[in-house]
């Protein structure tokens, strides 16, 4: 009865560890985005934007690098950092 009472606490540690790197992680992605396509892209109009491949430079550098970033984070932390829960 003690074993699984423990078993339990430490499933709940495990997903409660991986939940604040989520948090934090989307958390900072959320506010580097938006706060990049804000200084610059907002309030400019059309002949002010400048392109890369078609794209608004803003969209480039707010939205699909740190895109990009997250996705290569994401996967490090779940391929080689996070720890499994595998029963003995």
């Amino acid at each position: 009865m003690e074993k699984k009472k423990e078993q339990k606490k430490g499933h709940f540690a495990l997903c409660f560890k991986e939940f604040k790197f989520c948090a934090i992680a989307t958390m900072a992605y959320i506010l580097i985005s938006c706060l990049i396509c804000w200084l610059t892209g907002y309030g400019q109009d059309g002949t002010q934007v400048s392109f890369i491949m078609g794209i608004p430079s803003w969209a480039v550098f707010g939205v699909f690098i740190p895109w990009i970033i997250m996705v290569i984070v994401t996967a490090v932390y779940g391929f080689v950092i996070m720890e499994g829960d595998e029963e003995e």
